[in-house]
């Protein structure tokens, strides 16, 4: 160190120099010490990752069968660090990145790090970001007014600044539960504009996709409504049933899926009688298409794979029967369009 404070160094302010003043810490820009300097600090954190590799506590990528394990990259001032995929891992690395800071006083700027994933959703590696405090450090600094080397007092914990108000909270939000909102939000308007110019390249695109979900959607193909159909998933993780979430207000039947969407009894009849689904032809059929409703009464046509029915789709078939007898006269009566309401959305904001 008594290389480093030996050195002195002047400012230029408007073409002139000021008085030298003796350097404290750091080099100065363009020293051919600073390569040695960072080359030490940064072998001290290759040897704390190999340490950590070792006794488990991090994961990281093991190349081919016998290949190297590579933990992370250092290049120039930049560091990379790569390791499976997972929430412990994640919070593991942060942990010991932490350990870096207290022992050689170089602290991880987590505003300026970035969170990227290999065959990963987007909702996911925005659930890590956050798990590991990258989002939420920089949405608490702005909140409480610090900075990067400046920490100000925190009157409250996180938890209850983002919790609702309600429940005691500032209701602040948390970015993971607006991102979450804003992506079901798109499966509202796909129910809701069904004559929307967008809806109808969606439909084209994903409606012939070989999963019979309440949002179509094709697996192979990537972009962004595979990420928002990829919500039903995140939904499951707080015990919300992705497809009970929006339910049909019945009229005319034109804009409702017979097997698809939630409109009668307490689940879809897709779920309701698996069996019968199976036998379905069509089975993107519209509640129109099966319940065809007049002043003259109401009628129910069926495109069956095969006329036979086993014993057990006979009860079935008869159960359903009796389930859509209630109906006929609701879709007679009713006016000509469909109305979809998000009860279980808006029971839970």
């Amino acid at each position: 160190m008594s290389i480093v404070r030996s050195s002195r160094a002047s400012v230029l302010v408007n073409g002139s120099l000021t008085f030298e003043f003796t350097c404290q810490r750091g080099l100065r820009q363009g020293d051919p010490l600073s390569t040695f300097l960072f080359i030490l600090a940064m072998e001290a954190l290759t040897r704390i990752m190999r340490r950590a590799c070792h006794l488990g506590v991090f994961h990281g990528i093991q190349v081919g069968g016998s290949g190297p394990l590579i933990s992370h990259f250092i290049y120039a001032d930049d560091v990379v660090f790569c390791g499976e995929w997972s929430i412990a891992n994640a919070k593991n690395l942060r942990r010991l990145l932490r350990g870096f800071y207290l022992i050689s006083g170089v602290r991880i700027s987590s505003n300026k790090s970035c969170v990227y994933g290999v065959g990963v959703e987007e909702n996911e590696i925005m659930n890590l970001a956050t798990a590991i405090h990258f989002l939420r450090g920089f949405v608490g600094s702005f909140f409480w007014g610090g900075t990067e080397d400046v920490d100000k007092l925190n009157w409250l914990a996180w938890d209850k600044v983002v919790s609702p108000v309600k429940y005691g909270g500032v209701g602040l939000g948390a970015l993971r539960d607006a991102n979450l909102s804003l992506l079901s939000k798109w499966w509202w308007r796909f129910k809701t504009n069904q004559n929307a110019l967008w809806r109808k390249v969606v439909w084209s695109i994903h409606g012939s996709g070989r999963g019979w979900n309440c949002i179509p959607v094709k697996l192979s193909l990537g972009g962004i409504w595979k990420q928002i159909a990829s919500v039903s998933r995140l939904l499951g993780n707080f015990n919300m049933e992705p497809h009970k979430l929006i339910k049909a207000n019945l009229r005319s039947g034109t804009g409702i899926n017979f097997w698809l969407d939630w409109w009668i009894a307490d689940d879809t009849l897709q779920n309701l009688y698996p069996l019968l689904f199976n036998l379905e032809k069509n089975k993107s059929c519209l509640v129109s298409d099966r319940v065809q409703s007049s002043l003259q009464g109401t009628q129910l046509k069926w495109e069956w794979r095969r006329s036979v029915f086993s014993d057990v789709e006979q009860v079935k078939y008869a159960e359903m029967l009796l389930l859509l007898s209630a109906v006929s006269t609701m879709v007679r009566i009713r006016g000509l369009q469909s109305l979809v309401v998000l009860d279980a959305l808006k029971s839970a904001r």
